[in-house]
């Protein structure tokens, strides 16, 4: 008996073996990594951080170089060379997940010299993507989980961006550079940042690009006895920015957001929690090795480090009583401005010029109000 046609053709088809995901070459497995990485992530690795600093509480004109809110994308009709944190983290993402996988890589890693303040970005507020945010609880572990009275709450990681890095053992190896090298890590206190740099180890700590660090100053003591507490809350903020630099060596971006409790304010570089952060002057203001025949940087080479800095007073942020309401917009204007000067120092300017604006602007446009007022 003669066999259907329709038949034949499926049995041939049913014998034709399918190919799978890892059976796609490494560079059109990298590329599709990039692109389930390519949206702004924020990794909160202190999600129940006090009020004060949680990114709701960030106020217009805090930044002196860049909106923590604007998403890492070119406009449009930009320059080809205008590159962004975002391109560059994915391209070395790309080289290093080459390198795990074994496969060569087309598309050349490449790092382009960042523009400060940043590129602009334009288009309505509503319309620009909302990062995805990935919330990451610790699980108590050996006492505190004995003392624990309520079920610890659960890292949501299978409805994450990290949910790919889970699926199995070599595709965790080929996107974990992905993972570190893409998302802003955020972190809301000194000790949760040195736990971070304790944990992990020296090959992943070296993968991450971007990095958001919030802290709140201790304030004026009560009383004289705690001003032990103050002090110690002033070197574990030096430690970790001191351990945070040796660590973090491929770090492209660095967000530090400082809120200060003392009153009054004192703007000077030799603050402690300004203090703490010249030890990122050297990566400020590394050099790049040219390919003289391309004119470009070589593989590998890291730009710069774009330092944004934003500095904020706790009693402002809580919309304390004013004597009059220009003076809020001045201390606005006068934490930016001393953001940027404290940015200029880690790229290598004088104090002398590095302070220039934010003292023209003190003492000649806000001159009426610092005769009045004590103004930082």
């Amino acid at each position: 008996m003669a066999q259907h046609p329709r038949a034949a053709k499926k049995k041939r088809v049913a014998g034709k073996k399918r190919l799978g995901f890892l059976d796609l070459p490494g560079e059109i497995r990298n590329e599709i990594y990039a692109y389930c990485f390519e949206e702004e992530i924020w990794v909160d690795m202190t999600p129940n951080a006090n009020h004060v600093l949680k990114q709701t509480k960030i106020q217009a004109g805090t930044w002196a170089s860049a909106a923590l809110y604007t998403a890492f994308r070119p406009v449009a009709n930009a320059p080809k060379d205008d590159t962004n944190a975002t391109t560059d983290a994915t391209s070395i993402a790309i080289a290093s997940a080459a390198t795990t996988s074994g496969t060569t890589t087309t598309q050349h890693q490449h790092t382009t010299l960042a523009t400060t303040p940043a590129t602009k970005f334009k288009g309505p507020a509503h319309l620009r993507r909302k990062p995805h945010k990935i919330e990451y609880h610790p699980q108590p572990r050996g006492r505190k989980a004995r003392i624990a009275m309520t079920t610890p709450r659960q890292t949501k990681w299978h409805t994450s961006a990290g949910a790919l890095i889970l699926t199995c053992r070599q595709i965790h190896a080929e996107a974990l550079p992905f993972f570190y090298a893409t998302p802003f890590f955020i972190f809301s206190a000194p000790n949760a940042l040195l736990a971070f740099l304790r944990l992990l180890p020296a090959p992943k700590l070296a993968l991450i690009r971007k990095a958001h660090i919030a802290y709140a100053t201790y304030g004026d003591p009560y009383a004289s006895a705690d001003a032990e507490w103050k002090a110690r809350s002033e070197r574990t903020w030096a430690r970790a920015m001191r351990e945070a630099s040796e660590k973090l060596v491929g770090l492209a971006v660095l967000r530090v957001r400082v809120v200060v409790n003392e009153r009054p304010l004192v703007f000077g570089f030799g603050e402690p929690w300004a203090k703490a952060l010249m030890v990122w002057a050297a990566a400020c203001q590394r050099e790049v090795d040219v390919d003289p025949r391309t004119g470009r940087p070589s593989p590998g080479a890291l730009a710069p480090l774009r330092m944004e800095i934003g500095v904020q007073s706790a009693f402002v942020m809580r919309k304390a009583r004013m004597p009059e309401d220009a003076l809020r917009g001045a201390l606005v204007e006068l934490h930016q401005l001393f953001a940027e000067a404290v940015r200029r120092k880690l790229c290598g300017w004088s104090e002398q010029d590095a302070m220039i604006e934010f003292r023209l602007t003190k003492f000649e446009k806000y001159k009426r109000l610092a005769e009045r007022y004590p103004l930082p």
